[in-house]
């Protein structure tokens, strides 16, 4: 009989600080800082407003692979994508695993042995969201056909040449 996999111990959100992400605070306009040579210049950003709090939790789960040599990130998302029947609407960034269902059983395969321990259970007001609306976003863009240089996405296809004066 193999090992269990013995981690932290499950914890409650609210043992540490929550912020609420429905009473963030942005700048009025016509209140940004400006540059030292007070020259104004236009600025564009995306952001979602989260208009209210939803009402669910996000399960994360630690996932460890038998044998452990299986050390690429790629490697790891396509044995996870193998068991999408089981694992239905999950996010995984390659260590961490997360979510909206309780995954109470262990997945095992033949040759490779996947375990899931449960770590936390994350309340909607948790930090850990924005973590994971980044995971989401970064396959959206993906998927969309955009590829990563650094840490940004770009579109080859839409290119849009700067003459430079």
């Amino acid at each position: 009989m193999g090992r269990r996999f013995r981690g932290a111990p499950i914890r409650e959100e609210a043992e540490r600080h929550i912020v609420d992400p429905t009473s963030v605070n942005f700048r009025e306009p016509g209140t940004e800082k400006q540059g030292i040579s007070e020259e104004l210049i236009v600025l564009i950003a995306n952001y979602v407003r989260i208009l209210s709090a939803p009402q669910w939790l996000l399960y994360q789960y630690h996932v460890k692979f038998s044998p452990d040599n299986t050390d690429s990130r790629k490697r790891r998302r396509e044995l996870i994508a193998q068991h999408e029947g089981v694992l239905q609407d999950v996010v995984f960034d390659g260590q961490i695993l997360y979510s909206f269902n309780d995954l109470s059983d262990v997945i095992t395969g033949q040759r490779i042995t996947i375990q899931l321990h449960k770590v936390v259970v994350q309340r909607p007001e948790s930090p850990i969201f924005f973590h994971l609306s980044n995971l989401i976003m970064r396959k959206l863009l993906e998927l969309a056909g955009m590829r990563i240089i650094g840490r940004s996405y770009y579109q080859f296809d839409e290119l849009i040449l700067i003459d430079l004066v």
